[in-house]
């Protein structure tokens, strides 16, 4: 598995920091949008890069998103349950 994940998200800098907050309770975004998650035997690197909005058809737009998770401080053999966590705590509902 790659040491480096990047996704495109539909989430605002707001809604992330708060799973943030219920993912690694007391793990903050800096000013220019990183944190430092740290695991049982390293560390991942996660930083948030707005995108702005995303418009879909005429009337409804969605903000965008790039999420980059380093994970090179991480056993190899931690990353796959790191970032099932880390997609089950940013799940978004709907329906």
């Amino acid at each position: 598995m790659s040491a480096t994940v990047t996704k495109v998200m539909s989430i605002t800098r707001e809604d992330f920091e708060r799973s943030l907050a219920l993912f690694a309770p007391g793990v903050q975004l800096d000013m220019v949008g990183q944190a430092v998650v740290a695991t049982a035997s390293g560390s991942a690197r996660l930083s948030f890069e707005g995108l702005g909005k995303r418009r879909l058809g005429g009337l409804l737009s969605m903000p965008q998103a790039r999420i980059t998770l380093d994970l090179s401080d991480m056993p190899e053999i931690e990353r796959g349950a790191f970032l099932r966590s880390f997609d089950i705590a940013f799940q978004r509902g709907g329906g």
